[in-house]
């Protein structure tokens, strides 16, 4: 979810958009957006903290997999 509600409307349908060291944005819960024209937004990203393993794991599988590892 971008800081600026206006942020939505600078996106051009189609445009390419790269998400700045996503782990650590993840981790910290706020995402730098950079879009093809090199304008850069802000967003936050609210999940849970369950949520956020199972994103830095790779996925729910992986999630999964490194639970049962631990046990």
């Amino acid at each position: 979810e971008f800081l600026e509600p206006m942020d939505y409307d600078r996106i051009e349908p189609g445009e390419r958009l790269v998400i700045d060291r996503l782990s650590e944005g993840l981790q910290e819960g706020q995402l730098v957006v950079e879009s093809a024209r090199e304008r850069r937004f802000q967003a936050r990203c609210p999940l849970t903290d369950r949520e956020r393993e199972i994103l830095l794991a790779g996925g729910l599988l992986a999630h999964t997999v490194q639970m049962k590892v631990r046990q």
